[in-house]
């Protein structure tokens, strides 16, 4: 898409693909079949054009799905047309940088390497691999979570254009990962007649951009000056959230619209290089809602249409202009008239903020709000919660101070969990995913270990040693990072013995994957498993606890020196990370806004 709108700018344009066709997710990925997304403008031409290379009538006349050989068939033909080179089966390894500019990239192919010189470069990898080699900032997995949202990768069969799977994890920067889920997912799908050739991950390496888009941005409907592309979808989140919001109010499935300011494509400190797809910058709570197949589709056409203006005008990717590359959108139907004119919505009034206090605080838009303005919303906040006569509004803005690391409501909060049993947890579940990843009770104990409140310790242990046997996994999370924020600041004598106690309970431990052996000893053919997640996910946040409570006999360390060495990327990156790190990162003060 990126490649097409250069190309109709008039720029001279090279695709580089590392596939052997074109199209990614939706043709060498077999998810040919939109879910959400924005069908309007480029993906409506898409979507008409592919229809009429359709050989299956029923599909010709639905354009919600597609055979990928017609996919990749058009946008071959259209690229020969516009007289855009393609390059198949050829990788990215490195930037030509000069002076925080990016001129070029060097690439490995068939034909062995090269470097191509470019004046504006968009890195479509999804991966924001040409980013990285570049030198820019960008975010992985490290050892404050090891929330990522699940991935597949199936069998091919010649009758079956849409297969869409979600059994593991995988990290896209990661070779030995990314070898072991192959061989493993042949294995696991071995009666297919051929393996898949893509691996369908969800949520991958991003960059850190001038902008973030966050789940505050759109949750308050914030609308910018320089929006490219109108996404739309529910919270399809494949995994468990981490943003503080979502412990108020848990993502559902209503629709949402979004705007994508073009800003998020640009990495932070470095010129000459836009970013699309999956490598935008954004909190990784807000990439459920971006990610659909349509918008990419017109955010990558909008891409290659700013590169091909940067270059023809030989500036900065900074210094086109906006409202010309807008105005373009509007004329195709990408976008509607009125972001011409729109101007930024943040910060909200005096008034909107304490309407979000007052009604909106069991709301999307008034909870998102009060997250935005966090410093302005804190004292009524303070206020409302002083003032409320509801228990239950009482302890949800008790809630909100806490996540906040305001510790107003601390007493309210300690109240509330001491007279709660445990609810019903949550354990881990990818394909289908929506609300609650973390029970209430999980939420108020996580919030009330934020608050510099030593008291509470009393309370998060009683609640530690109640857990049943087989605990779910939320339950386990949320003792785990309860313990983990008290002992940074107030540490507990009695805090290790009684995570390694819940460590001690059958089926909780023993859960890494080093070997291939290992890792295909576990496999199903359940096309959308999880119970191995959901078992690893539980380990590794008690061992992690463990090691930054005290230890009890090394047992903490012993663990994540298993995940150090496991076959999957994240679980091993997180555990090197928290083992290089030893102690808790801080979250006093943290921004839940925008950067």
């Amino acid at each position: 898409s990126a490649g097409i709108g250069a190309a109709r700018a008039g720029a001279s344009t090279l695709v580089c693909e590392a596939a052997p066709a074109l199209g990614g997710v939706g043709t060498v990925g077999q998810i040919a079949c939109y879910y959400f997304g924005n069908v309007v403008g480029f993906t409506t031409e898409i979507d008409a054009a592919v229809a009429e290379l359709e050989i299956d009538e029923r599909i010709r006349k639905n354009r919600v799905t597609w055979s990928p050989a017609a996919k990749q068939a058009w946008y071959l033909r259209e690229m020969r047309r516009l007289g855009c080179e393609v390059w198949f089966n050829v990788v990215c390894c490195g930037a030509w940088v000069e002076a925080g500019r990016v001129k070029g990239v060097v690439v490995a192919g068939p034909h062995g390497f090269g470097l191509i010189e470019a004046g504006t470069v968009v890195d479509s990898t999804g991966n924001s691999d040409v980013a990285a080699a570049a030198g820019a900032q960008t975010t992985a997995i490290e050892a404050q979570h090891v929330a990522v949202q699940g991935t597949g990768l199936t069998g091919l069969s010649p009758d079956l254009p849409y297969n869409n799977t979600d059994h593991s994890f995988s990290d896209d920067t990661d070779l030995v990962d990314a070898s072991a889920f192959y061989v493993t997912s042949r294995q696991k799908f071995s009666r297919f007649f051929d393996a898949g050739q893509l691996v369908d991950s969800r949520e991958r390496r991003q960059i850190i951009g001038e902008v973030e888009l966050g789940p505050v941005d759109f949750l308050a409907d914030r609308r910018f000056p320089d929006s490219i592309c109108l996404h739309s979808s529910n919270f399809d989140t494949h995994g468990y959230t981490i943003h503080p919001l979502f412990m108020v109010k848990p993502p559902n499935k209503e629709r949402m619209w979004v705007y994508v300011p073009y800003r998020c494509l640009i990495p932070r400190g470095v010129d000459g290089l836009l970013v699309t797809g999956l490598g935008v910058s954004a909190h990784r709570d807000a990439i459920p809602v971006i990610r659909m197949q349509p918008d990419v589709q017109n955010q990558g056409y909008a891409a290659g249409r700013a590169a091909a203006m940067a270059a023809r005008a030989g500036v900065g990717v900074r210094d086109i202009d906006i409202k010309e590359l807008q105005r373009h959108l509007v004329e195709i139907g990408n976008l509607k008239e009125e972001v011409l004119t729109d101007k930024d919505t943040f910060p909200v009034s005096d008034e909107k903020l304490q309407w979000a206090v007052d009604q909106g605080w069991d709301e999307y838009l008034g909870i998102g709000l009060c997250f935005a303005e966090a410093d302005r919303a804190a004292p009524l906040l303070r206020k409302a919660h002083d003032s409320a006569s509801d228990p239950a509004r009482r302890e949800r803005y008790a809630l909100i101070l806490a996540l906040m690391d305001d510790d107003h409501g601390s007493a309210t909060l300690r109240q509330s969990v001491t007279d709660r049993a445990w609810d019903e947890g949550w354990n881990y579940r990818g394909m289908g995913q929506f609300g609650m990843s973390m029970s209430e009770v999980d939420a108020l104990l996580i919030a009330l270990s934020r608050v510099d409140d030593e008291q509470a310790w009393p309370i998060v242990l009683e609640k530690l040693a109640t857990l049943d046997r087989d605990p779910a996994f939320s339950h386990c999370r949320a003792v785990a990072e309860a313990c983990e924020q008290l002992y940074a600041r107030h540490p507990h004598p009695d805090a290790a013995e009684a995570l390694s106690k819940l460590l001690d309970q059958p089926g909780v431990t023993g859960h890494a994957q080093t070997t291939i052996a290992e890792a295909q000893a576990l496999l199903t053919d359940v096309p959308n498993e999880t119970t191995v997640r959901n078992n690893a996910l539980r380990e590794i946040h008690l061992a992690r606890a463990l090691y930054r409570c005290g230890d009890v006999r090394g047992r903490g360390e012993a663990t994540l020196k298993r995940y150090a060495s496991d076959l999957r990327g994240h679980f091993c990156r997180h555990a090197r990370a928290v083992l290089e790190a030893k102690t808790m990162p801080s979250t006093a003060g943290r921004a839940f806004q925008s950067v």
